[in-house]
């Protein structure tokens, strides 16, 4: 795609197939405006779209976490950013994930490693973001609080 300048924007399109964790359709997604200094920055163009709510991310992170094959350290980071947003509840979570599910996302949760951050995460955040994730004890603060998650009160 190229803008009326002629500047060529790379774009991508993704779908999901995923079901709303046990909400109405209504309630768990959005149609908002993608900041176009955000998207600019990512040589994109900015547009309208449909995404899920924090809530509903949050749900769906802990499914992936409890449900994939390979594990990822990207789903317990985006797990953490998701709390810090105020999104990320124990009683959500509970509410809208199964506690065989929870289970399975605790188990795997504590089988990864910094080095699996690190080398999974860390590595792609630009310099200015990698500071406060940049040693063991920050992954196990972060393991530790999504834990928490995981586990209701």
């Amino acid at each position: 795609m190229f803008t009326a300048s002629g500047e060529r924007l790379p774009t991508k399109v993704e779908f999901s197939r995923r079901t709303d964790a046990g909400k109405s359709a209504d309630s768990t997604r959005s149609v908002e405006q993608i900041d176009s200094e955000i998207a600019r920055r990512y040589q994109r163009l900015s547009f309208s779209c449909q995404h899920y709510s924090g809530e509903a991310a949050a749900v769906q992170k802990v499914l992936a976490l409890a449900g994939r094959t390979l594990t990822q350290a990207r789903d317990v980071f985006d797990l953490d950013i998701l709390q810090r947003g105020g999104y990320g509840r124990a009683e959500l979570v509970a509410e809208h994930v199964a506690s065989t599910d929870r289970d399975a996302a605790l188990q795997k949760l504590q089988s990864l490693s910094f080095e699996d951050f690190s080398g999974q995460v860390l590595e792609f955040l630009e310099e200015e973001h990698r500071l406060p994730y940049e040693t063991p004890s920050a992954w196990k603060a972060m393991v530790a609080k999504v834990s928490r998650l995981l586990v209701p009160r």
